[in-house]
C-alpha cells in the first residue's frame, strides 16, 4: 500500500492525526510531539524534515536518517527480505536519486524544531552513524538537539536503567530510582498537562513497516 510513498503519505496520515487530536478541543496542538522508533524514528525525523511547522518536538530512537546507506548495508540475516525492501522502498543502486529525496538527513537544513536522538551504539539494523549524522546536520543548522548513545544496546533497549534513561531524560528532572516514581517526575516537571504524540512503530520484517498509533504523554 505505501510503496514507494515513504514520507509523504505515510507522513500525512501522521499529520492528519495530529489534526484530529487538535479538533477534540482537549489537545493544545500547539504541545504536540511525534515520537517513533526505528522506521518511526524515521517518521520523526520526516517530520522534522518535510513537514517543519507541524509538530513542537521530535523524539527519534534508531531511526534512519539515509536510506541509500541503510539499504547498501542490510545485514546478513535480512538478505531474505532484501529483495522485498528494494522493492517497497527503492534500489540504492538505481533509485539513489529517490533515496536521497526520501532521506531526512540530506534536507536537514530545514530542520528547526527541538529534537531528541535515542541509539544503541551496537545497533545492526540501524547504524550508529545514521543518529550521528542527522544530530551533527540539525545542530549545524541551529536546531536544539539532545543526543543519547547507550553504549551496551542495539536495535531496541533492553536494561532497564536504559528504558528509564529514555522515559525520564529531561535536565531539569533528576531520573527516578525506580520506575513506579513517574507521578513524581511529573511533578517535578510542574504539572500534568496532557498533550499526545505519535509512536509509528518499529519496521516490519519482510519489508512491513509498522502502523502509526497515538500515545500519550505528560508535559
Amino acid at each position: 500500500m505505501d510503496d514507494r510513498k515513504h514520507g509523504d503519505t505515510d507522513l500525512g496520515d501522521c499529520v492528519h492525526s495530529k489534526k484530529m487530536l487538535a479538533a477534540t478541543g482537549y489537545v493544545d496542538a500547539n504541545r504536540i510531539g511525534i515520537i517513533g522508533g526505528s522506521y518511526g524514528g524515521y517518521m520523526v525525523l520526516a517530520a522534522m524534515a518535510f513537514r517543519p511547522d507541524e509538530f513542537a518536538v521530535g523524539v527519534d530512537i534508531f531511526g534512519v536518517s539515509n536510506w541509500v546507506r541503510t539499504l547498501q548495508s542490510i545485514p546478513p540475516y535480512w538478505e531474505s527480505f532484501r529483495k522485498a525492501l528494494y522493492q517497497e522502498l527503492g534500489d540504492p543502486a538505481t533509485d539513489e536519486a529517490y533515496l536521497r529525496g526520501i532521506s531526512p538527513l540530506f534536507h536537514a537544513g530545514r530542520i528547526r524544531k527541538p529534537l531528541m536522538v535515542l541509539q544503541g551504539a551496537n545497533d545492526p539494523r540501524v547504524l550508529k552513524v545514521e543518529s550521528d549524522e542527522i544530530v551533527e546536520a540539525a545542530r549545524a543548522n541551529g536546531a536544539p538537539v539532545e543526543y543519547l548513545v547507550f553504549d551496551d544496546e542495539g536495535h531496541g533497549f533492553r536494561k532497564k536503567e536504559n528504558q528509564q534513561a529514555r522515559l525520564f531524560r529531561r535536565p531539569d528532572v533528576p531520573r527516578p530510582a525506580a520506575q513506579g516514581d513517574r507521578r513524581a517526575a511529573r511533578t517535578a516537571r510542574g504539572g500534568g498537562a496532557r498533550s499526545r504524540a505519535w509512536r509509528t512503530g518499529h519496521p516490519g520484517r519482510g519489508g512491513r513497516t509498522g502502523r502509526q498509533r497515538p500515545i500519550e504523554s505528560r508535559t
